[in-house]
């Protein structure tokens, strides 16, 4: 139900896709500001930013960290708009106990081969709505009804978005996977916060009470991250910057919104380094180790 006109409110510190699923409705991305200590959508900062336009929030569970739902619901609910939930770093999350994919009345998952777990490409939307799941199973099938093949009747816009059997078969073989996966995470995400915690100039993630981190990424921030990325490429470490602050790529639209001052900072500070299964003890020590020595 989102189209030309209506305004969707999202976060600044996310990849690209977020803000292009809301321009792909014609809709325009509207960037509320983050929190300053999880760096997801900010609940406050969305409520400032809510028009008569306003159609949908859209945060974002940034690095695996689901954000602040229960806050972002109620906001929604109160005006009447809808939550819908990025959870594409997120597999495995959960907040107050309950799984990220059940946060919202939609949640929207990618399997790329990076994610936690992976189908090659592709994805998966939450739903317990069924009114929408009718509605998103018509869409993926060029708007048939039930999604059926082979039928010509076309009761809404739709396009080929059917996930193949072979990504299929191979995301259930990997989701058998996943909790060992994200065991193999958490424990190098607890080895890297143990020793970073004690290194001056570096701010490790920070986990509220409550919420369940899938740690899709390990993120610091520093203020010289540039040093430090070369000093860890220096001894073979890789490290990426997720992301670039969104608000220069969308600046040039016409009835451009945000309001985003400490993204603005949180995006010259943020640095991953690795923390996937790939990762052993011993690795997560040295990675530790080695950031210590080039901050010092």
């Amino acid at each position: 139900g989102v189209g030309p006109g209506d305004e969707v409110i999202t976060t600044p510190l996310t990849f690209v896709a977020t803000a292009n699923a809301i321009l792909s409705c014609g809709a325009i991305p509207v960037f509320a500001d983050v929190d300053e200590e999880t760096y997801n959508l900010c609940p406050h900062s969305v409520e400032r930013m809510i028009t008569k336009k306003t159609k949908a929030v859209m945060p974002v569970h940034l690095y695996g960290l689901p954000a602040d739902m229960a806050s972002l619901q109620e906001i929604c609910v109160s005006k009447g708009i809808i939550l819908i939930g990025d959870a594409a770093q997120a597999h495995g999350a959960a907040m107050g106990g309950k799984r990220v994919g059940a946060l919202a009345p939609l949640e929207c998952f990618s399997f790329y081969p990076t994610k936690n777990m992976t189908t090659g490409e592709g994805g998966m939307v939450t739903t317990d709505d069924e009114g929408l799941y009718d509605v998103l199973v018509s869409i993926r099938n060029h708007g048939r009804p039930d999604s059926t093949l082979g039928i010509y009747d076309h009761e809404r816009f739709g396009l080929n978005l059917r996930m193949t059997d072979i990504g299929s078969a191979i995301g259930r073989v990997q989701l058998r996977k996943l909790v060992k996966f994200n065991r193999i995470r958490e424990r190098n995400a607890k080895v890297l916060s143990e020793k970073l915690s004690k290194v001056n100039g570096v701010i490790i993630p920070r986990v509220p009470e409550g919420r369940k981190h899938s740690w899709h990424q390990y993120t610091i921030r520093v203020r010289d991250r540039e040093s430090l990325a070369k000093g860890l490429r220096n001894v073979g470490i890789e490290s990426r910057v997720y992301y670039p602050h969104l608000v220069s790529e969308y600046k040039h639209l016409r009835n451009f919104k945000a309001d985003t001052p400490v993204a603005s900072v949180v995006v010259k500070e943020v640095i991953s380094v690795p923390v996937h299964p790939g990762v052993g003890d011993e690795d997560a020590i040295e990675i530790a180790d080695q950031i210590s020595s080039i901050i010092s």
